[in-house]
């Protein structure tokens, strides 16, 4: 094996068959090997991990979900920097209007992620879901592990005629994400797009405006 981009040494390493001493292997931006610590590999890079776990390969899908806006802003910095440029997350809708105005983020997150955003209310309100799609939602779900009462079961039935994908219990199933996606590109956001060339990033994030309105990049 020649000379590799970084080599991780020193560490505990977990895999789904056990936990051993290994030297990871790490070339073109890719694990290569695991290999015995007894073996000697050169590398431009590095790194040691003595006493640390390494779990190669480890990819987080499930990231807490946001409160407020400022720690969406830091969920999200924090995915571009590992590579992560498309989210879709769960959030109180009353933080919705707060990230969903283009105009206020795109400087500082358009040009490094797309971003979908599926409300969530507690307790549901009829009244709240159709005032939701009028301000420019292109989805609506209602998951969790109680039944919607009868006034919002029929405003939601209601409301699935419309350019809306409406998920009633239960988590979103792969039918309904692609539905979600295909209503997020028709409305402008194209979810798993390619980034663009980034432009200099401002050295500090824009205000959240608290009263902006809200616009069609949300779900």
């Amino acid at each position: 094996m020649g000379e590799l981009d970084t080599i991780v040494c020193g560490a505990t390493v977990v895999t789904p068959t056990g936990a051993r001493p290994a030297t990871v292997a790490i070339d073109a931006g890719r694990i290569v090997a695991l290999v015995s610590p007894e073996i000697e590999l050169g590398a431009a890079c590095t790194i040691d991990a003595t006493g640390k776990l390494v779990l190669p390969g480890l990819v987080a899908l499930g990231p807490a979900a946001p409160d407020d806006a400022a720690e969406l802003l830091r969920l999200s910095r924090a995915a571009a920097f590992g590579g992560v440029t498309t989210l879709a997350l769960t959030v109180p809708a009353d933080i919705v209007p707060q990230v969903a105005e283009r105009a206020a983020l795109g400087a500082y997150l358009g040009a490094y992620q797309d971003i979908a955003l599926v409300a969530r209310y507690a307790p549901p309100e009829a009244a709240a879901a159709e005032a939701t799609l009028a301000a420019g939602a292109v989805a609506l779900a209602l998951a969790g592990d109680t039944a919607p009462t009868p006034a919002l079961a029929r405003a939601l039935a209601a409301l699935a005629g419309r350019d809306a994908a409406v998920l009633l219990g239960g988590k979103p199933t792969a039918r309904v994400w692609r539905r979600w996606c295909d209503l997020a590109a028709r409305h402008g956001l194209a979810l798993g797009a390619s980034l663009p060339a980034r432009p200099p990033r401002p050295s500090s994030p824009p205000a959240l405006a608290t009263a902006c309105r809200p616009s069609r990049c949300c779900v």
